[in-house]
């Protein structure tokens, strides 16, 4: 079920602001100040489990709609548009040039932007992805808003994952379908 939510809200921005300059300070990290890079993941996101790794530079509109589990490594270029959760089990490999979204707009015009005192308002609705434990997903994947993806499945790089992802199985395509169950 989607909630909606205007994205430009005022309590929006400042969210936004503040997700902005940890991120900044985040991507311009060394890779050896791990410290650092720990403290600012837990700042800017909802939830940040131990052992977790996001390779720079990384994206992300809101962060605290994010939520990853322990032992989770994101690679470069990771770009998650979270107007709605994104949650992220444990032991998942998420490869390069990833894009989640979990915010989305009506197809009605009227419905996804309004005019309120002379300003435009972009109506979102927050539609959440889930990624259960020990998936992998390969570089150059989008997924859409509001997708389950079972644990132990794996998107095959380039992927356009539409609709939910089985536990145990290989998608991939546009848009992705499954291939094969994974044995194991």
């Amino acid at each position: 079920m989607s909630e909606e939510f205007v994205s430009f809200s005022e309590e929006n921005i400042a969210i936004m602001r503040n997700t902005r300059r940890l991120l900044d300070e985040y991507n311009s990290t060394g890779y050896d100040e791990v410290d650092r890079r720990t403290a600012l993941l837990h700042e800017m996101l909802g939830a940040c489990g131990e052992d977790v790794t996001i390779q720079t530079p990384f994206k992300i509109t809101y962060g605290t709609h994010v939520h990853i589990g322990e032992h989770v490594f994101i690679n470069y270029q990771a770009d998650f548009l979270d107007g709605g959760e994104i949650r992220i089990g444990n032991r998942v490999m998420i490869g390069p040039e990833v894009k989640i979204f979990s915010g989305n707009h009506s197809l009605i015009p009227e419905e996804r932007m309004k005019i309120v005192d002379g300003k435009l308002q972009l109506i979102s609705k927050a539609e959440p992805v889930v990624i259960g434990d020990d998936v992998w997903i390969c570089g150059n994947v989008t997924i859409c808003p509001g997708v389950n993806i079972g644990s132990r499945a794996v998107i095959a790089a380039g992927a356009v994952v539409t609709k939910d992802v089985p536990e145990g199985c290989l998608v991939g395509g546009n848009p992705a379908k499954q291939i094969r169950t994974i044995k194991g």
